[in-house]
């Protein structure tokens, strides 16, 4: 690129702006556009630079720069310009200021109501902002007047968001079968169907987004967690790899492939991957969870017990949290601790078995003989009817030791 003369005009800045923009040389194109700008081109070249803010994730500026462009737009051109209310309320979105967002996307739609992808750029800010049914019923409307693949795609996110795993995976079908090529509908389709315990169908899909594109390192991801489920885990600890050499901040892939190491006995080098998905996202409750297994496994029960202390502030209702602290506080003497545990993962969730045998365990070592029946038959049924043979078998045989003591 060959940058213009200091007396060149505004228009030959701007023009470099772009260029350096389009190369994705950001800090060197808000230079250039600062240049154009002072050069009496106010409206776009505050508008090129509130582009490359942006893509330098520099929002606050980015907000700045939008704001006098727009205040740069006559008022008899706004229609003409109405992509810079779109553009503010995608900064106003990334700066989680969701109410602004609507307004900018809203002004834009006043401005261009023929455009679909105004009114899909506002539902992606509904769904941000956690306003789902909002959300569905632009979608949908959407879905009648424009049945494009991607309105199709953000549908089934948002609806697995809500917890409609089925009517996502519904949703991703219609996509790829408008777009057969789009990988991210192969991905997201993955995982939903490993969140429905079809790890077959989720590595199947995840296969057909690295067919379409070898460098998306969630599908790897998605694979290696199905193979986890399916007890393949060396193989799954591949695909981790895979996915972590494409993009080394994804925390997901670590805590995955910290599991299955966990899962072949491999503790310390579990604790090791757990570390680091802790690292790129400190507010991954499961994470600490599985660490603190870990490191109780080693006999280290205060540092699980501390472990688990971060995930429950995280998320004070993480059952399993109360759970393996309640078995850690045990394990060093603290009976009444571990109890109170134990009530509160039941209090948090009726139907888990494992809180009740932990529960009875504990009453059966302070002698409350009954108590500790009562608990381990509950626990035990719950078992049975979760399918869970062997463990349904394991507290039987517990409480018929009890009955005969």
């Amino acid at each position: 690129l060959t940058p213009p003369q200091p007396g060149d005009d505004g228009e030959r800045w701007l023009a470099y702006g772009n260029q350096l923009y389009r190369t994705r040389q950001y800090d060197k194109s808000v230079a250039a556009f600062d240049t154009a700008i002072a050069k009496g081109k106010e409206l776009t070249g505050n508008y090129g630079k509130a582009l490359s803010l942006g893509e330098s994730k520099k929002y606050k500026l980015a907000e700045i720069a939008i704001a006098r462009a727009i205040a740069s737009v006559p008022a008899s051109q706004r229609a003409n310009y109405y992509y810079f209310w779109k553009y503010q309320s995608a900064i106003f979105e990334a700066l989680k200021n969701y109410e602004n967002a609507l307004k900018a996307i809203n002004t834009a739609i006043e401005l261009e109501p023929n455009d679909p992808i105004l009114r899909n750029e506002k539902a992606n800010v509904l769904f941000t902002s956690k306003k789902y049914s909002e959300a569905i019923a632009i979608y949908t409307e959407l879905i009648w007047t424009k049945p494009e693949a991607y309105v199709y795609y953000n549908l089934g996110t948002i609806r697995y968001s809500t917890g409609k795993t089925q009517e996502a995976i519904s949703d991703f079908d219609r996509a790829i079968a408008i777009n057969p090529q789009w990988a991210l509908a192969y991905l997201s389709r993955s995982g939903a169907k490993l969140a429905l315990g079809n790890n077959q169908g989720a590595i199947s899909d995840s296969e057909l987004a690295i067919a379409i594109n070898p460098q998306l390192a969630g599908a790897y991801t998605n694979r290696g967690s199905a193979k986890s489920a399916l007890g393949n885990n060396q193989e799954a600890i591949s695909d981790f790899d895979r996915a972590i050499a494409i993009n080394p901040q994804v925390a997901e892939a670590y805590y995955n492939r910290g599991g299955a190491k966990y899962a072949l006995g491999k503790k310390q080098e579990a604790i090791s991957d757990f570390d680091k998905a802790i690292a790129i996202n400190p507010q991954l409750a499961a994470a600490y969870v599985n660490r603190g297994l870990a490191k109780s496994d080693l006999g280290n029960n205060q540092g699980a017990i501390s472990d688990y202390d971060r995930a429950i502030a995280i998320n004070p209702q993480f059952a399993e949290a109360y759970v393996n602290r309640g078995i850690a506080k045990y394990a060093l003497g603290n009976k009444q601790g571990a109890i109170s545990d134990f009530d509160r993962a039941i209090a948090i969730n009726p139907q888990f078995a494992k809180a009740y045998v932990g529960r009875g365990g504990v009453k059966s070592a302070i002698g409350d003989k009954q108590g500790a029946i009562a608990d381990l038959s509950k626990g035990a049924e719950l078992f049975r009817q979760q399918g869970q043979t062997d463990l349904y078998q394991k507290v039987i045989g517990l409480i018929a030791q009890l009955k005969g003591s």
